[in-house]
């Protein structure tokens, strides 16, 4: 009886050791594989970080079967998106730059040039009372153009870059409307035009006053500046349930359908007008900068209608 208890527990510890030296194996195996998929990942770390560093993309990115290497491999991912991402970003600012700085370097060339060219008429000829007179009002004239036009390519900067932020309030859009009209008045007395104004003064519009009002002055600027003397413009103001329109209609000469959809654009003027054509393309940029959008209607002899549309909230 001895014996045989002897035997079994010969038996079992045989069994145990066994079983020991598989559970050794079985973890050193582990270890072996788990130490392995650590370098590979050392590996895919260092290549993957000097990629990203010297700014080329990541072909290809392997698979890791440990939870904890995995979600850092999601992580070099998402890094490497995030920096790739901001990469566009700074190339894109640094091209609207250059294309900014070539705008005002084409823009202001005229200008400077007339300016220079009364400029040296008055330093080395002798002029008349009444000539010198009209060279002296053709100077400020292109002062106040040069004036003008870089306080637009300002703001069109500003606007483009996203630097200006709108301070959007809860005002009546009448006092807004008046303002733009009182800018305005210069042109509109010196052609006698009538401007009929259709707006109710309670009516509440959250946007912001200084540039909505620049916005409505560029078009009652543009539609005085194209209608004839002795003319009418109108404004009316309406609002529903989500927005507030505001439409300024005058009696020009209208623009062409296939004109239209360039009206917009960053200095596009109509030919043989006067015009730096931007003023439109900063009326779009303000209005559509506090969520709105603008309408044109035009048909050619009769005039052409603005619509700026503004959220009410």
């Amino acid at each position: 009886m001895d014996r045989q208890i002897i035997d079994l527990r010969g038996e079992t510890l045989n069994i145990l050791f066994t079983l020991l030296i598989l559970l050794l194996l079985f973890l050193g195996i582990k270890l072996y594989i788990a130490e392995k998929e650590l370098n590979r990942f050392v590996d895919f770390h260092k290549n993957a970080t000097e990629t990203i560093i010297s700014g080329r993309k990541n072909k290809s990115y392997p698979f890791f079967r440990d939870d904890r290497l995995h979600r850092m491999e999601n992580d070099i991912k998402s890094l490497e998106k995030y920096i790739n991402e901001e990469k566009s970003v700074i190339i894109e600012d640094k091209l609207n730059l250059q294309s900014i700085i070539s705008d005002i370097s084409h823009q202001v060339k005229t200008p400077i040039s007339n300016i220079k060219m009364i400029n040296e008429i008055l330093l080395f000829r002798n002029l008349e009372e009444k000539q010198l007179k009209n060279f002296l009002l053709s100077l400020d004239k292109e002062v106040d153009k040069l004036n003008f036009l870089m306080q637009s390519m300002i703001t069109m900067s500003l606007l483009e870059t996203g630097i200006m932020k709108f301070n959007t309030r809860v005002l009546p859009i009448y006092d807004t409307i008046l303002s733009s009209l009182n800018s305005a008045m210069s042109l509109i007395n010196e052609k006698n035009i009538d401007v009929k104004v259709s707006c109710p003064k309670d009516i509440l519009v959250k946007h912001d006053p200084k540039w909505t009002s620049e916005a409505i002055y560029n078009v009652m600027h543009n539609a005085a500046k194209f209608s004839p003397a002795n003319s009418t413009i109108a404004i009316e103001v309406a609002q529903d349930q989500f927005y507030t329109s505001i439409s300024i209609k005058d009696n020009g000469p209208g623009i062409p359908k296939e004109n239209i959809k360039d009206i917009f654009k960053k200095f596009y003027s109509k030919s043989g007008s006067e015009g730096s054509g931007i003023g439109l393309h900063l009326t779009e940029k303000i209005i559509k900068g506090q969520n709105g959008y603008i309408n044109v209607n035009s048909q050619l002899g009769k005039g052409t209608e603005f619509i700026l549309h503004l959220p009410n909230e």
